[in-house]
């Protein structure tokens, strides 16, 4: 089970924090979308249900020019529409596919050779709070004006903070394309898109340029203008061929699937209608009998609770009165009961829902004025019941001989002296009161959401048919179908999950074999502008995992330390020199800026090449000296090894392994020693990049291509005032270089083999041949000797002697 914990993991985290790869169903995806990304047309495609989010107005196409030099064209029509982002070179970098029917979003971030990637998108979720970065609080006119695509337009001053300023030069020319815009710019968070709603801003409303300073809150400063406008009907423009591409499935509905464990068909279909996954389905505890009792009331109830507001008056004497209506809805056959509280103006929309027989309770608050997506709780019913409810409540009533007829009963008013429950309206014949029912399963916390209704369980007293303010209106007992509910826009915590993930904590920590004496511990990078070097100082340091609890879940759930065996010495490690003269490593602060291709490299959960390699490392330092070695690479979906040895006598600083998995989000590094003994040692893998060095240098392509392993390489060059690095790279083949940079989110230990920072490119393309010089310093050729991408023997990530014997 430990082995599953991490899976537990992936399982239960809802966040849009990208912890998962699920495929996408081609047939889930609207008509034109299926035949982008399979290059043919496929045998079934969605339906769009209900109506659109929108339908534009404005058809055609306009292109927009950021003050980067980078472009944003667009094609649209009424439901569908492409934005596709060239880089200053006019290279396509991204395209953005929306359709307004089916509300799907595919974000593609890898265009060029190889395999290409996209992920699928819920377009617009209700109540996701979607962000606007460039805004102001007011404008003002600066009586100038431009023309701009033959139109005159008016500059506007735009100010926010106190500090923040942006521009908009105004226009009245296309006011189509701008009220669609209005309606769907915002729902495009991502890079550039999400600065497209500056151009329909809510004070400037339409605009053909805007530009903006560095916000306080917000976007550095940019800049943006249309540079043409073509109104009516043209062709969808060509895309890249994607038949093959890889799609992650990101969709809330079946991120949701993926999360939620086994439900009773009349509890799954308040989430949706997709069929339930098998993962979770298998790793649901079993239901447990927790001898509740069968529910006594089996029907519908209805309640409502009106409010009246009273306002200070105006000017003309009249209050400003608000009326508000609470409802209450209720269903119970004998094993199962929904209770629902519809009250926007107060509480919000409250649901809870029970099935006594599959133990399980499903509960969601929403209080439906934020702009935080609501939730669905589900857990067992191991910690449910009302204790302190008892008999019922116990009041001394006073008859007051006042009647009123509700529901055709006839009932008369008993008061006490309760200062908010004083009044009950009380029928002579008794009723099967279902607020008995309730206390049974009902948990604390939502029970005092529901209390106005909980105070219709009287002891000795017959249910009344209103308290204080609430009444009901109606009361059908009898078999009925549960109620329909709509819970698909909700995010779904399904805690049978997190708990036996919790029971079955993802850290288990690796016994000490030997001693790590003379090996050489890459504790951080050295931070530079050309490559990410180590430290080895003079510092004795422990490569080991601290005494602290560990907290990796977002519920704060925290594993306990792992237990150190007190027999045994902690492991001390030899001195570390600083960083060396001549390596090309300088000083910097802040978190490095990616371009969007690595960004979405750190954002991966899989590896892009799968396969095995053998690198081939040379690297002659300043003071003459050399050292070579070659390391052997082989990686799965989620795993990846490599295991180097050096020509040096042991120990010796190249001749060490690592193991990346990334479900389980740990690194194991393992050391050799001198007498060929391993020592292993643990750590987490990072979850952000927040890296004060690039992980990667941009390169430059040149004419002509050489061949390499049987493949067509292009030539790119990198080159600075002090370093020049050549490379020969197969544009087709992902590069295991961004793999273990993704996984890990910066290089720091594992450079001592890889040299990443030296070798790596930010675009596409496993290097294949690299030639690196720092001025006057360090010199590296690395060459790959051996690729073969496809499944490898899952034995190879079993690190033991035997991993180094079959290196020479």
């Amino acid at each position: 089970m430990r082995l599953l914990a991490p899976l537990f993991f992936l399982l239960c985290i809802t966040a849009h924090a990208q912890l998962h790869h699920y495929p996408v169903d081609i047939a889930t995806l609207p008509d034109w979308m299926g035949t982008l990304v399979t290059g043919s047309k496929p045998k079934k495609s969605a339906k769009a249900e209900g109506k659109p989010l929108h339908t534009n107005a404005f058809i055609g196409t306009w292109t927009v020019e950021t003050n980067r030099g980078r472009r944003i064209e667009y094609w649209g029509d009424a439901h569908r529409m492409v934005l596709r982002e060239f880089t200053a070179a006019r290279d396509l970098q991204k395209a953005t596919l929306l359709d307004l029917q089916h509300n799907v979003k595919i974000v593609t971030s890898h265009w060029g050779g190889g395999q290409s990637s996209a992920k699928v998108e819920d377009l617009y979720i209700p109540q996701a709070g979607y962000f606007h970065d460039i805004w102001n609080d007011s404008i003002t006119a600066t009586g100038r004006s431009e023309n701009i695509l033959g139109h005159l337009c008016h500059e506007y001053w735009g100010t926010s903070n106190g500090r923040d300023s942006s521009w908009y030069w105004t226009t009245t020319a296309y006011p189509q394309l701008f009220s669609d815009m209005n309606v769907w710019a915002s729902w495009l968070t991502q890079g550039e898109l999400e600065h497209l709603l500056a151009f329909a801003d809510r004070n400037a409303k339409a605009a053909l340029r805007v530009r903006w300073g560095k916000h306080l809150y917000g976007a550095p400063s940019g800049g943006m203008e249309f540079i043409a406008i073509t109104p009516g009907k043209v062709p969808m423009p060509e895309l890249p061929n994607m038949a093959g591409a890889q799609l992650t499935e990101e969709r809330l509905a079946w991120i949701n699937n993926i999360s939620t464990g086994r439900l009773p068909a009349w509890m799954r279909a308040f989430l949706g209608s997709l069929p339930p996954h098998s993962l979770p389905l298998d790793y649901t505890p079993p239901a447990v009998d927790r001898s509740l009792p069968d529910n006594r009331f089996i029907g519908t109830l209805t309640a409502e609770t009106p409010t009246m507001h009273i306002g200070a008056s105006g000017r003309d004497g009249a209050r400003d009165t608000t009326h508000s209506v609470a409802t209450y809805s209720y269903w119970a056959d004998a094993r199962r009961a929904v209770l629902i509280l519809n009250d926007p103006d107060d509480e919000g929309y409250l649901l809870y829902a029970v099935d006594l027989d599959h133990d399980v309770v499903m509960a969601t608050h929403n209080e439906g004025h934020s702009f935080v997506i609501p939730k669905v709780e589900i857990t067992t019913l191991e910690e449910v019941g009302l204790k302190e409810f008892g008999r019922g409540l116990e009041l001394d009533f006073t008859p007051q001989g006042q009647y009123r007829t509700i529901l055709g009963r006839k009932c008369e008013l008993y008061t006490t002296s309760e200062r908010f429950l004083s009044h009950f309206m009380i029928p002579k014949d008794s009723v099967t009161n279902p607020v008995f029912d309730m206390r049974n399963w009902m948990v604390q916390r939502m029970g005092q959401k529901f209390k106005d209704l909980m105070f219709f369980g009287l002891a000795d007293k017959p249910m009344p048919m209103a308290v204080m303010g609430t009444h009901l209106t109606s009361y059908k007992p009898g078999k009925a179908k549960p109620p329909v509910v709509d819970l698909s826009k909700y995010i779904v915590r399904d805690h049978r999950l997190l708990d036996q993930r919790r029971r079955d904590p993802v850290y288990e920590p690796v016994e000490e074999i030997t001693s790590f004496d003379d090996m050489h511990i890459a504790v951080e990078p050295a931070v530079g502008p050309d490559e990410e070097r180590v430290w080895r100082g003079n510092r004795n340091m422990v490569e080991a995992s601290p005494d602290v609890m560990l907290t990796d879940d977002p519920d704060g759930a925290t594993m306990p330390p792992p237990q150190r065996d007190a027999a045994k010495p902690m492991v001390e490690m030899p001195a570390l020199e600083g960083p060396r003269v001549g390596s090309g490593t300088g000083g910097s602060s802040g978190r490095a800026e990616l371009n969007p291709f690595m960004e979405g490299v750190m954002m991966r959960q899989t590896n892009r090449f799968v396969g095995t390699a053998v690198l081939l490392y040379s690297l002659r330092r300043n003071d003459g000296s050399t050292s070579k070695w070659t390391v052997h690479y082989a990686s799965d979906s989620t795993r990846m090894v490599m295991v180097s040895r050096a020509e040096e006598a042991l120990p010796n600083e190249h001749t060490r392994a690592y193991l990346l998995d990334r479900k389980a989000a740990r690194e194991t590094m393992y050391g050799l020693g001198a007498d060929s003994t391993i020592t292993p040692r643990n750590a987490e893998l990072k979850r952000y990049f927040l890296s004060t060095l690039a992980p990667a240098w941009p390169d430059t392509v040149l004419a002509g291509t050489r061949k390499l392993l049987d493949r067509n390489c292009e030539k790119r060059l990198y080159e600075t005032a002090t370093t020049h690095r050549t490379s020969w790279v197969d544009s087709h083949t992902p590069s295991l270089f961004h793999d273990v940079v993704g996984a890990r989110k910066y290089w720091g230990g594992i450079e001592i083999i890889l040299l990443g920072g030296m070798v790596t490119g930010t675009a596409p393309g496993m290097p294949m041949e690299v030639d690196y010089t720092y001025q006057g310093g360090d010199h590296l050729f690395m060459k790959v000797i051996e690729l073969k991408p496809g499944p490898v023997d899952p034995k190879v990530f079993e690190i033991d002697k035997n991993s180094w014997r079959q290196i020479r």
